[in-house]
């Protein structure tokens, strides 16, 4: 990917799209079920006539925040941008100087660079570790299906397509049919695929303990999440009695949640989304934190569009081998997206062009000025 220096560019123009995408199938969650994602694309257009996206999708039952929330925000916190200068992404901490939500300070954040990036020719990744980037990012599957016929099915397709591990949420079903489908997880994938489980915060702690002696069979990389996110002492718990790998997720929500998850010892990993850690550098401090405890560390999407999934493979290619295989197929749960997502060779996402690699179809979205939302 080229670099081409380029002079400092004034902000033209802010625009909020705002988006629905079907799903392909209705996805069970302790929270309720998903039928539809809705979120906002953020695009900042320069005087140079180039766009940056970010994404704000959060997810209801899931996140802290509504769409409406963040929709108001993104508008008064851009309020009076237009004609202003960026020369650099070290100009983004002053942009979101003030901003309380993770999933709008993300948004403008990646926009950010995106729109540096593709003025400078590099993809984000590279603006975040130069040449360290990787281009080619190991993905892992994800898994879906409410039988066990279902699940083997779809495992047995992602290990012919040379995934090296392989995702399947959990605790949105009782346990019994839970261990009949991650019974035919291990069946479907064979012996040399790694299994990682997603709670979604689904029990309590002593609900979790024995959940998870009962899962020990499967042999999981780490199951995420199997308690509340709140309850940081209970996820400890957990994670000291029980021989199964706990992975923290809902439980990260901003970038000083990290602090008690490792003074309490509470995770073998975290998961790292850009919408719930506010943006790209302080996932990346998350990370280098959560590493230097001895943490493992793997990067997702939050079943986002396909801006957002970019985002975080941006973020992964950035991390390389310090991150484990990307929890972003998120996409071929989606009917319809905004754009085309990544290519993929034998479970790798393919990275691509510059900025985040991908752009919105215009002619897929709802465009609106900021302040006529």
């Amino acid at each position: 990917m080229k670099r081409v220096a380029r002079e400092s560019v004034r902000i033209r123009d802010v625009l909020l799209h705002p988006y629905q995408l079907r799903m392909r199938r209705t996805l069970s969650t302790p929270f309720g079920p998903i039928g539809v994602r809705r979120g906002v694309l953020l695009e900042v257009r320069g005087e140079d006539g180039g766009s940056g996206w970010g994404d704000c999708a959060p997810i209801p039952g899931f996140d802290p925040e509504s769409l409406d929330s963040c929709v108001r925000t993104l508008r008064e916190h851009t309020a009076g941008w237009i004609g202003r200068e960026i020369a650099s992404t070290n100009e983004v901490d002053e942009l979101l100087r003030g901003i309380r939500s993770p999933s709008c300070a993300a948004a403008i954040d990646v926009a950010i660079h995106d729109w540096v990036a593709r003025t400078r020719g590099c993809g984000i990744a590279e603006l975040l570790c130069g040449n360290r980037a990787v281009t080619r990012v190991p993905v892992s599957a994800l898994i879906v299906g409410t039988s066990a016929q279902e699940v083997e099915a779809t495992a047995r397709a992602a290990r012919r397509e040379g995934y090296g591990s392989a995702k399947l949420k959990i605790g949105a079903l009782p346990l019994e049919t839970d261990l009949e489908r991650v019974r035919a997880l291990r069946s479907g994938l064979g012996e040399g695929v790694a299994i990682r489980l997603d709670a979604n915060a689904a029990w309590d702690a002593e609900q979790a303990l024995a959940a998870l002696k009962q899962l020990e069979f499967a042999q999981p990389e780490f199951v995420e999440q199997p308690v509340p996110a709140q309850d940081i002492v209970a996820l400890a718990s957990v994670r000291r009695r029980s021989s199964v790998p706990i992975a923290a997720d809902e439980a990260l929500w901003g970038e000083a949640s990290l602090t008690p998850i490792l003074e309490l010892a509470a995770a073998d990993w975290v998961v790292l989304k850009l919408p719930r850690l506010g943006g790209l550098r302080s996932a990346r401090r998350v990370a280098q934190r959560a590493r230097a405890q001895g943490l493992g560390v793997v990067v997702t999407s939050h079943l986002d569009s396909a801006i957002g999934v970019a985002s975080a493979l941006e973020l992964a290619a950035s991390l390389g081998s310090h991150t484990a295989a990307a929890g972003i197929a998120t996409g071929s749960l989606l009917l319809e997206d905004v754009a085309s997502g990544f290519r993929s060779d034998r479970g790798h996402a393919l990275r691509s062009g510059v900025g985040l690699g991908v752009a919105p179809d215009r002619s897929r979205l709802r465009t609106g000025r900021r302040d006529a939302l």
